[in-house]
């Protein structure tokens, strides 16, 4: 680093403006596909006046971030300028497309926004108390029956397989209060954090704990375990990497004269830290709301009739299921489509699925021949769900909608 950019106080700390450069650099790379046109899955604005932008901006995006990730790599001074050209870029390429409002560019929308606006002390202040918030809210949306009996079990079985037991010998009540710990030891991280922000002795134990959690989800969910997509693991990586930094060392010097926290970092805080409370009511997307690996969330299951199956396109052909009963409609397992044309996790909203449905229906004509299956969030003691069946072109439509008419879908190939 130059004299020059050393003495800048305006500057963030460098390690965690290379981590977090490093970090969203890697994650575009590995999940390169849902961020440009070079995909058969389409894009699905979240309002229709998105839908006219050309699809080579998508490039245009992905270049500015690169270029100003070099540019702030050989001049540190600028590296404010360089987060906040990312923050821009990123969020016009999000904003093109629903499906690209992946959990980790929605965090990486926030820090960079804080980073770029934000004196380094109160930057790092904000950067915690989010990362806090997102163990917390991740931990309290596992918290019930459906994560106990479902991918906490498969989590358990991954973990106790791998020392050569079998959990499927024990008691259903043990094995899912067993499960449940995996979301109470996240709880914990954030607790540890918490203190650590008031006791600094409890860092290190906090900042081990937190690395410690992230090792074990990347080892079960990893190649060896249930063989997630590298998306959710190398987020996992970094974001170990960028709680490390930020807690693990003591806060930048304040900055004389003292001057008012920038407006975008209060929303930053309030989208990261007060709107999740707003999942469980449904008005707060999920992974915005950091309810991430929580499968008690609302669901949707898509259905085309066997007589036309063929007129889907040849990838999404390839993830039609057989039948499980004698009727006519078979399921067509949407979200692999998506990861498999996309590298990323769908974006788990039901009026995701129904704008696909809508689109697909439009542009192969399946009208009358999808059918689709909208179901409530469980209830987190039950397990409990009610559901409702559309098939008409006017209720997929309406389904699709966020909170205004949008476009269904544009494909750009």
């Amino acid at each position: 680093m130059s004299e020059h950019a050393a003495a800048n106080p305006q500057n963030p700390p460098r390690a965690l403006v290379v981590a977090w450069f490093v970090t969203l650099l890697v994650l575009l790379a590995v999940t390169w596909r849902l961020w440009t046109p070079l995909r058969e899955v389409p894009r699905l604005p979240p309002v229709a006046v998105m839908s006219v932008l050309p699809a080579g901006l998508d490039f245009a995006c992905l270049l500015m971030i690169a270029v100003v990730a070099i540019r702030a790599a050989r001049s540190p001074i600028d590296a404010r300028v360089a987060i906040g050209v990312a923050t821009v870029a990123l969020a016009l390429s999000m904003a093109m497309d629903q499906l690209r409002w992946q959990p980790w560019a929605h965090h990486a929308l926030l820090a960079g926004a804080v980073l770029a606006t934000a004196t380094p002390r109160r930057a790092v202040v904000a950067l915690r108390w989010i990362a806090i918030a997102v163990y917390a809210y991740s931990a309290l949306s596992k918290l019930d029956a459906e994560f106990a009996a479902t991918l906490g079990q498969q989590m358990l079985n991954a973990a106790v397989g791998g020392v050569g037991l079998d959990a499927s010998t024990w008691g259903e009540t043990f094995r899912r209060l067993l499960a449940l710990t995996l979301p109470l030891g996240e709880l914990a991280v954030a607790g540890l954090l918490v203190a650590s922000t008031r006791y600094q002795k409890v860092a290190p134990y906090a900042v081990g704990a937190a690395v410690a959690m992230h090792v074990g989800v990347i080892a079960l969910l990893g190649p060896l375990g249930l063989g997630h997509s590298w998306g959710v693991l190398l987020w996992n990586v970094g974001f170990a990497w960028q709680t490390a930094l930020l807690f693990g060392s003591k806060l930048p010097e304040p900055i004389e004269p003292s001057v008012r926290t920038p407006l975008v970092v209060w929303i930053a805080g309030a989208a990261a830290i007060v709107a999740p409370v707003l999942t469980p009511l449904g008005l707060w997307d999920q992974w915005p709301g950091w309810a991430v690996y929580a499968p008690g969330g609302e669901r949707a299951r898509l259905f085309v009739h066997e007589a036309a199956a063929d007129r889907l396109p040849v990838t999404l052909r390839e993830h039609v299921k057989r039948a499980s009963d004698p009727g006519p409609w078979r399921r067509v397992a949407i979200d692999d489509w998506l990861l498999a044309g996309t590298g990323a996790p769908i974006y788990p909203q039901n009026r995701v699925v129904a704008a696909l449905a809508s689109g697909l229906a439009k542009r192969y004509a399946l009208t009358d021949r999808l059918q689709l299956v909208l179901e409530t969030p469980a209830n987190r003691l039950t397990r409990e769900r009610e559901s409702v069946t559309l098939t008409s072109a006017d209720e997929l439509l309406e389904a699709s909608h966020l909170f205004w008419p949008v476009s269904p879908a544009v494909w750009t190939r």
